[in-house]
């Protein structure tokens, strides 16, 4: 058997239409979409092409979409944009949750003088009654992401965001695991600003977009007057049409790629939840299709996933961002999960190119790879 891969949580085959796509494109729309000339101008036309395919797949406006290296420039530009550095209304603080990626993490201790943590329950999830908990007169924004890029614990945000606005603060969701992989329409939404990831449905690494309500934001980066002057630099067309391709496809299939992936979760829990020492995390709780977070007793996460690497199999013991650090996963721990358990943390995350069989030949490998790993010890 090849090679299986089940990390799809980190990132996703891009599909083969797409990449030709891309590849035949990039041949013949080499222009800068800002020039003046006719290389320029059908460059731009394919920008705004590109534009036109991601708001009609998220019901919004096309100039409510802007176009980003990524998941952590957006949610960086976000939590920016609604900061005491470009607002003046005196408010200092950040609400987010307590399983927030670091992206979000790591800006709001950047851009804010306190951070307040929306705690989380033992199934992953925050309430949007501990939402309001911790919202203070001084509460300048509140993130809290759609999705959990570990568990696939889905959080109530649009509850969140409708007693945001009732309270005028801005909201911001972190929707880099969920859009293409669960329904998302922004004229029912009630958030302000969302982020969103192309190579999370298999699209182009290195693009994105920040869709952001009305369009009106303070700029992170200046230089140029790109983008309406709200993101300098020189746009890439190619890689913004291929998100946009597939963004379509995913949004398209979404629903028969939702079922066959929900069944392969599920026959991968039924037959891990069968191993000694076996905790499936989120189990019963409302989370994404694809991913499957265990943790499993006496093992170290990044040994088994070496183990199962030999083996053919690529799956993670956590987040890609957190690399290859030792300390148990925040999100993890956060749900009152033993640090020492959650070392044993492994995530396989599906996609609609995995198939059943590759299901179960993974899951005999994880039996295997956890017995020699507490053999070693």
């Amino acid at each position: 058997m090849d090679r299986i891969y089940l990390d799809n949580a980190a990132t996703t085959r891009i599909y083969d239409e797409v990449a030709s796509e891309m590849f035949a494109l990039s041949k013949e729309y080499y222009g800068n979409p800002s020039s003046s000339h006719s290389e320029g101008a059908r460059a731009a036309a394919l920008l705004s092409e590109a534009r036109g395919i991601v708001a009609e797949c998220l019901n919004c406006e096309e100039d409510e979409i802007f176009f980003t290296s990524g998941g952590t420039e957006s949610d960086n530009w976000a939590l920016y944009a609604l900061s005491p550095a470009v607002k003046s209304d005196g408010k200092r603080r950040i609400a987010v949750s307590a399983v927030e990626h670091a992206a979000v993490l790591r800006a709001a201790e950047k851009y804010y003088e306190n951070v307040d943590i929306i705690k989380c329950g033992s199934d992953g999830r925050v309430t949007v009654s501990a939402a309001e908990e911790a919202i203070t007169p001084d509460t300048a924004a509140v993130s809290v992401m759609f999705a959990n890029n570990e568990t696939g614990a889905l959080q109530p945000v649009d509850g969140i965001a409708g007693f945001c606005r009732e309270k005028g603060i801005p909201f911001h969701t972190d929707a880099v695991q969920a859009v293409g992989r669960v329904p998302v329409d922004l004229q029912k939404l009630k958030v302000d600003m969302l982020s969103a990831s192309a190579h999370k449905f298999h699209g182009p690494k290195g693009t994105g977009f920040l869709y952001v309500r009305g369009g009106r934001i303070a700029p992170l980066m200046v230089g140029g007057t790109q983008q309406n002057g709200k993101r300098a630099g020189t746009q890439d067309c190619i890689a913004a049409y291929g998100a946009a391709l597939a963004l379509r496809k995913s949004v398209k299939e979404l629903i028969g790629t939702s079922d066959r992936v929900t069944v392969l979760r599920e026959l991968a829990e039924r037959g891990i939840s069968r191993i000694e020492g076996a905790h499936i995390v989120c189990a019963g709780t409302e989370r994404l299709p694809g991913i499957l977070n265990v943790c499993f007793d006496g093992v170290q996460g990044e040994s088994l996933a070496a183990l199962l690497d030999i083996a053919g199999v690529a799956a993670s013991s956590g987040p890609a961002c957190r690399g290859k650090q030792s300390d148990p996963s925040r999100a993890l721990t956060a749900m009152g999960i033993a640090p020492e358990l959650a070392r044993g943390e492994l995530r396989i995350s599906f996609s609609g190119f995995n198939t059943r069989e590759e299901t179960e030949y993974a899951v005999a490998a994880i039996e295997r790879a956890v017995i020699k790993t507490r053999q070693i010890k």
